[in-house]
């Protein structure tokens, strides 16, 4: 061993044969526990199985009781649920940390934990039980609070009070577990303030006796008097042993300061026992009533302050749209409750256990010892927080895996998926926090594992969305083209058949028709097939839009150069403010616009009508635009169709041919490409098409364009053209 390293001490003491065959037994039995469970979750319970109710206390019978109901729940092929009564007693006890062991190995055995409040756990498990519909229930075998009419038996009095269940009581393996429980039962425990208290509510009752009995010696009064200094001081009580000193006390007392002969034990009066019985019980009565009334107004504190915490979680949680932001609002709620620093860690989905790099959340002042962000980021720590995650266990200091970490790694999981890794500063020498912030910690972290697996889910929807509606788009796309190619295809091929066979009978003019069919028909697919292009290289962001001032008259003047030969059936005319009018566009691909929408226009309007393609300035406070508009005297398009005629393969019946609803296409027959595309090259412009009803009829599809000034963007050739041309 090297000499920098500190000698450690020497355990053949602890590593001897007994012990090693003692811990290869334990670990014998903690394998075959974690092998039954995960069986047990793999394999399907039989129906009607029955679950399994179990009470988990603080004393050191509690895990022989919760691996009592483990197994009775596997038996009965049902589930185990571990319920915790809190008591609303303030401060932290040695309880606490026994209490929190309990829970801890609850949640190993596959139980969930279910956590109420109130002073005698009997009526929280049967109204639970009744609740719930559970019909076996687990009880450790306790002596239940001390009554009026005597003690009562936890087991026997819950079976009176859940006479339909079937109640086991697990009793203790040994005696001082029997004694733990009865000292530390029902807050009796030994406590500097409340022994100081009981005296001074005696001493001070006494005082203000005597000086009532100067004034009046009357027992009544001095009676009274030690009944209300004892309530009023036992609102600050920590326990029940309070009211018991309180009433031995005052009895003591009024026996040897009120009682004649006074200032002696003796009593001679023959109503003196009962004076003595009614103060003993009266004190003991209304010290305990006030006790008691005081703890339940900590436990609603308590309440309301936990319900108000998760209220306030549940909003926040509603509110976030990412996983990383989820885990960030639990962290800020868990900092706030605990005042620790708290290291939060997000599953990478990439690989099973993997964690992204952690986040560290500490707020100026809060506890933590002297923790340091680069400590709680070391690897030992992110190799701790990767088990965690692995294993959807807790993890790491005051817990019997990896306990010498510097925090406690907690899962924030759903019921089979592991979401995020909370990591909890732990003070230096603290075994852990009370049970009151562990179990609002537990249903804080639940609710989180809850948002996350709600985001999880949405996430899955929308990709399950974008996978049918691509699915959809090719189911479309390749109906429309075995359906819509299949039609020029075949003209063009028979009428090549006929060219081949027969051109030599045809005359000039069958011949001419059969070519101008021909190149039309190849002209249409290959505008089909560039459209289609065009959709596809604008959708993946593959064309770059290159704006340059040009005149609006050229690209009309280009667009009409390439319109449908049917537009000779239609009136057309063109209509531009100025000759000289410019607009920032990139010319190729306005002309593809124009081009569709006046095939479109064409196409869905009968032989005859009119279609006006126009262009003019539209002045506005935020810049001047050319606007550019085809409008028709068709029929129009029917408001219900109006907000779809822009999706993709989207085509509506074309008039005055047969056709269905939803069949025909560009230029007479098309796959919906036209409108589609020019929405595209709009959007890539910074632009947008708009459609809106015609009078008395018809439609009108417009866009606008930024306007260009010859003077200031012009290309240089322009302006010395229009120079040369003002010299001469």
């Amino acid at each position: 061993m090297p000499e920098s390293l500190p000698q450690k001490p020497p355990k053949s003491h602890f590593f001897s044969r007994s012990n090693l065959a003692a811990l290869r037994e334990i670990a014998l039995r903690r394998a075959a526990d974690r092998l039954t469970r995960a069986s047990a979750a793999t394999v399907p319970h039989a129906a009607g199985g029955e679950d399994v109710l179990v009470l988990v206390t603080a004393d050191a019978a509690a895990p022989r009781v919760i691996r009592a109901a483990a197994g009775m729940a596997e038996a009965f092929g049902g589930s185990c649920t571990a319920l915790v009564v809190e008591s609303g007693g303030e401060g932290r006890s040695k309880g606490d940390a026994a209490l929190a062991r309990s829970i801890t190995l609850a949640e190993e055995m596959g139980a969930h934990i279910v956590t109420l409040t109130g002073d005698d756990p009997v009526q929280p498990v049967a109204l639970y039980a009744a609740a719930a519909g559970i019909r076996r229930i687990v009880v450790p075998s306790m002596p239940g609070r001390i009554g009026l009419l005597g003690c009562g038996d936890v087991a026997s009095r819950l079976m009176r009070a859940a006479p339909e269940a079937m109640v086991t009581a697990v009793p203790a393996v040994d005696a001082p577990s029997v004694l733990e429980r009865l000292r530390t039962h029902a807050s009796f425990r030994l406590t500097a303030s409340d022994v100081f208290r009981a005296l001074l509510a005696i001493a001070v009752a006494t005082a203000l006796g005597e000086v009532a009995w100067l004034a009046s010696p009357t027992p009544s009064i001095i009676l009274m008097t030690y009944l209300l200094v004892a309530l009023l001081l036992a609102t600050r009580a920590d326990g029940f042993l309070y009211a018991v000193l309180v009433a031995l006390g005052s009895v003591v007392a009024y026996n040897f300061f009120f009682t004649a002969p006074r200032y002696t034990f003796h009593a001679y009066s023959l109503s003196a026992p009962i004076i003595f019985a009614f103060l003993l019980i009266g004190t003991l009565g209304a010290s305990s009533l006030a006790i008691r009334l005081k703890r339940q107004a900590t436990t609603a504190a308590r309440r309301a302050y936990r319900t108000e915490v998760l209220l306030e979680s549940s909003r926040e949680f509603q509110a976030v749209v990412s996983l990383g932001a989820c885990l960030e609002t639990a962290a800020a709620q868990v900092v706030k409750i605990l005042d620790r620093p708290v290291v939060m860690y997000q599953v990478d989905g990439a690989a099973h256990g993997g964690l992204l790099p952690p986040r560290v959340f500490d707020v100026p002042g809060s506890g933590g010892g002297d923790a340091e962000k680069l400590d709680l980021a070391a690897p030992g720590e992110m190799a701790v927080a990767s088990w965690v995650a692995a294993n959807g266990e807790a993890a790491g200091a005051t817990t019997d895996t990896l306990r010498e970490a510097r925090c406690l790694y907690l899962p924030i999981r759903s019921k089979d998926r592991v979401f995020g890794v909370a990591g909890l500063v732990m003070e230096q020498g603290d075994d852990d926090f009370g049970s009151f912030e562990r179990n609002l910690l537990v249903a804080l972290l639940d609710e989180c594992g809850q948002a996350a697996e709600a985001l999880a889910l949405a996430s899955e929807r929308k990709n399950l969305a974008v996978k049918a509606e691509k699915e959809a788009l090719r189911s479309n796309l390749l109906r429309a083209i075995s359906h819509d190619l299949r039609t020029p295809l075949t003209s063009i091929s028979g009428d090549a058949d006929m060219l081949l066979a027969s051109g030599d009978v045809l005359d000039e003019a069958q011949r001419k028709r059969l070519t101008s069919d021909i190149h039309e028909d190849a002209n249409w697919l290959i505008n089909l097939v560039e459209n289609l292009l065009s959709v596809t290289r604008l959708d993946d962001g593959d064309v770059e839009v290159s704006r340059a001032p040009e005149l609006v008259s050229d690209v009309l003047a280009d667009a009409l150069r390439h319109v449908s030969r049917f537009v000779s059936e239609h009136r057309l005319t063109v209509e531009i403010e100025d000759e000289f009018l410019l607009a920032q566009m990139d010319g190729r691909l306005i002309v593809q616009v124009v081009v569709n929408l006046l095939n479109n226009a064409i196409a869905y309007t009968p032989a005859g009508s009119s279609i006006r393609l126009t262009a003019h300035r539209e002045r506005s406070a935020s810049g001047d635009r050319v606007v550019v508009a085809v409008a028709d005297d068709g029929p129009g398009i029917p408001p219900a169709e109006q907000a779809r005629v822009f999706d993709l393969f989207y085509h509506g019946g074309r008039v005055g041919t047969g056709c269905e609803d939803g069949e025909g296409g560009d230029a007479r027959r098309g796959m919906g490409l036209g409108l589609s595309l020019c929405r595209s090259i709009l959007k890539a412009h910074g632009s947008d098409i708009v459609l809106r009803d015609a009078y008395p009829h018809g439609c009108v599809f417009s866009f606008a364009l930024p306007a260009a000034e010859l003077r200031e963007e012009a290309p240089v050739g322009v302006v010395e053209e229009g120079s040369a041309d003002d010299e001469r």
